[in-house]
């Protein structure tokens, strides 16, 4: 009998430290985000990004969009010395709703959702498929201007 009881506290022991462990914010819709302070730190700690590119103003950009991480995508900006600028999350809502049917370019698209997760072509028109962090998908279709045409989520 005094087993069960030791094993019974222990289980509420383990349930309580869980639930206090929870990511709240950001972590929790997005899991955990990439870690380090420089290049070297983030890769160590965190693999290789799905993603490199450079800004304009020669700014290198890492993104990190699969299950590696999270459902979500996180961009990790570094400065030219290699130090972390800023590791902020991307395909939020907010970004998502920037997304306008007839106004954004490709860049744009690229800017606020990150790279794609897939691309496909319906005709002459390119598909870019995104992965939510609600675990839906995001599908931005070109036209032949080069601008968005629709996008759904689904």
């Amino acid at each position: 009998m005094r087993t069960a009881a030791y094993v019974g506290i222990a289980l509420l022991i383990m349930a309580l430290v869980g639930c206090a462990a929870r990511p709240t914010g950001d972590a929790a819709i997005y899991g955990k985000s990439p870690q380090g302070g420089t290049m070297q730190e983030v890769r160590n700690r965190t693999g290789l990004p799905n993603a490199m590119r450079f800004l304009g103003s020669g700014e290198e950009v890492w993104e990190f969009n699969d299950r590696r991480v999270a459902w979500g995508a996180w961009r990790v900006v570094f400065e030219r010395d290699g130090k972390v600028r800023e590791i902020v999350p991307i395909r939020r809502p907010e970004d998502i709703a920037r997304v306008k049917t007839g106004g954004a370019s490709g860049s744009e698209v690229l800017e606020l959702l990150g790279e794609p997760s897939g691309v496909s072509f319906v005709g002459q028109d390119a598909v870019w498929e995104y992965c939510l962090a609600d675990r839906s998908r995001l599908r931005v279709r070109f036209g032949p201007e080069k601008k968005v045409v629709m996008s759904e989520a689904g």
